[in-house]
């Protein structure tokens, strides 16, 4: 497929006639339109390759990718263009690229992907450039100039700059051209799209392209077939005479090489991720850096030391984050039940605590999480509807939730937790709740007499509660009833119980009921802890999120790395040469 075939036009159902006679053999359309399945059958009909286009925010990442995966099956495409603008610059959206791009190639492992975003990376900085190029096999850069030496500029600019990142994806420029009308369409593929494009086409195929043949793809399908651990993949790839030489030995063959991989898949690495981190190439060689990282989860228990002993009231815990702890208790008494306790040691400064924005509202917990970068969020307010919290609800000084008798946790810019009482003379954030469950060290009184018992003795919920140590602990307690009955958890006056008994002071009871939602980053990899009594996560109105540091890797992930050379012959790695102690 040469540049010109690989410029696609977005094209509308009506357009199939129009292109077996234009010359375009590649189309990309639109996924999220809804008359393309005609047009589809009719272009590949005339022997067109098809290619699927879809503009993608970042707000609901598996969803997104979920639809993408739909529309590529349905409609029989051939691949799909991944298009990223504005939306990617905002915090967080690593673990959303993440996200999509995992769920997307879980359901689509064989269609190629293709990034199309901005040509110059150096202007746009927090797109998570890593992340889509990891999982993407092309890299689709927009231009737009009718000024042939600017895109002579353009094109040679936006080939340097990726070439100086990594990982490196063969570069396929495209130049959109917008077609309104039918009108449009007819006059454009009959008469004038050619020379519109005619100039854009020479430059590109004229542009000396450092491309990247075959053979010079060595590096990404090595990596593909280490995280496939599979032996026989991996001897493919070494020529019949080849050599492996280690710090510790040289190891000489095919058969030999493809026995050790299996060694080195079994025993020795069983269950890694290998990271490419850095690569460059010459005629014949290629040179790159790497990572091996455990399949390590944010739940596995560490090594307890000085630093990372939780409260008393939480012993038993694990260490997810810094100062984050989690514990989980089933119990049978008053009823089947599993409570899940979130202990945050506010003590440390690294902690940092928000609540949603006004325009992050409406989301589910997990989908907040991913947003805002934070590793671990639960529900909040009760509400009217999504943009209308019941209760004052401030984000970074911005109130979009008027007072109301509902409890509220108050948060300083320093994130000092307050909960209950005289509000403070500057309210940074805010979230309210339900009912105040422990005041002072003692079940709130109206619970404890059973004021109104149907509401705080009787009815059994899933419960989202947050309270306050006297030792400045944060606890988050999520529960949650037996599997078969997961609505029939606790009242609200035995969940004052469970946080008087795990040493909480002050505590507010969130949203319930369906709403209760714990989502935790397990090393990218958004989780939602408990099991929502719906069968699935409810978009809510607001959340809190708390932003913690990983654990030091030392303690939680085995890291091997190695810096590597390949020497080719034919297409095949005929030495290699790495400096990791593992080999």
């Amino acid at each position: 497929m040469d540049v010109k075939e690989s410029c696609g036009y977005s094209v509308s159902g009506y357009v199939a006639r129009y292109v077996q006679d234009s010359g375009v053999n590649l189309v990309i359309i639109d996924i999220a339109a809804g008359h393309l399945i005609a047009s589809t059958q009719t272009l590949r009909e005339s022997g067109v390759q098809i290619w699927g286009w879809q503009y993608i925010r970042g707000d609901r990442p598996i969803e997104e990718a979920r639809f993408a995966i739909r529309q590529i099956n349905h409609l029989h495409l051939d691949g799909i263009v991944i298009r990223v603008q504005e939306e990617y610059k905002r915090p967080g959206k690593n673990l959303a690229a993440r996200s999509y791009l995992q769920e997307l190639r879980l359901g689509l492992p064989d269609v190629p992907l293709a990034l199309s975003s901005y040509s110059f990376p150096s202007y746009h900085p927090r797109i998570p450039w890593a992340e889509f190029l990891a999982y993407c096999d092309f890299n689709m850069p927009h231009f737009s100039s009718s000024d042939m030496e600017d895109l002579r500029r353009q094109i040679s600019r936006c080939q340097r700059e990726f070439r100086e990142m990594a990982p490196f994806r063969p570069i396929i420029p495209i130049s959109p051209v917008t077609l309104k009308s039918k009108e449009d369409v007819s006059k454009g593929l009959e008469h004038g799209i050619d020379e519109q494009l005619e100039g854009v086409w020479q430059v590109i195929q004229s542009y000396p392209w450092q491309t990247t043949q075959a053979e010079k793809d060595i590096v990404r399908r090595y990596f593909e077939a280490l995280n496939t651990k599979n032996p026989d993949d991996m001897a493919g790839l070494y020529a019949p005479r080849c050599a492996l030489v280690t710090p510790s030995r040289t190891i000489v063959g095919e058969p030999q090489i493809r026995a050790w991989y299996q060694h080195l898949f079994t025993q020795l690495l069983p269950d890694v991720d290998f990271l490419l981190t850095d690569h460059s190439d010459s005629e014949n060689s290629r040179y790159f850096r790497w990572i091996a990282r455990d399949h390590k989860s944010v739940f596995e228990p560490v090594r307890e030391t000085a630093n990372t002993r939780s409260s008393r009231l939480l012993s038993g815990s694990i260490e997810i984050f810094k100062s984050v702890f989690y514990k989980k208790l089933v119990r049978s008494t008053p009823r089947q039940h599993t409570a899940h306790i979130i202990g945050i040691n506010l003590n440390d400064s690294s902690i940092d605590l928000m609540v949603t924005p006004p325009e992050g509202l409406g989301k589910t917990t997990s989908d907040f999480m991913i947003h805002y970068g934070v590793q671990l969020a639960v529900n909040g307010d009760e509400w009217l509807n999504w943009t209308n919290p019941k209760g004052l609800a401030v984000s970074e000084g911005v109130q979009y939730s008027a007072p109301s008798p509902e409890p509220t946790v108050y948060i300083s810019r320093s994130n000092r937790v307050q909960v209950g009482g005289t509000p403070p003379t500057v309210i940074w954030d805010a979230i309210s709740g339900s009912h105040t469950l422990v005041k002072n060290g003692a079940i709130n009184l109206k619970l404890r007499t059973c004021a109104k018992p149907e509401v705080y003795c009787k009815t059994l919920a899933p419960r989202t509660s947050l309270g306050l140590t006297g030792d400045n602990w944060l606890i988050l307690a999520v529960v949650q009833g037996a599997k078969d009955s997961l609505r029939e958890a606790l009242t609200l006056k035995e969940l004052a119980s469970l946080n008087l008994e795990l040493g909480v002071r002050n505590a507010i009871s969130l949203d319930g009921g369906g709403s209760s939602a714990l989502a935790v980053d397990d090393y990218g990899v958004p989780k939602v802890v408990n099991t929502p009594s719906e069968g699935k996560e409810r978009a809510v109105s607001n959340h809190l999120g708390i932003r913690a540091r990983y654990l030091d890797r030392e303690n939680v992930l085995r890291v091997e790395d190695g810096n590597d050379t390949f020497g080719l012959l034919d297409g095949k790695i005929a030495y290699h040469f790495t400096s990791s102690g593992i080999f």
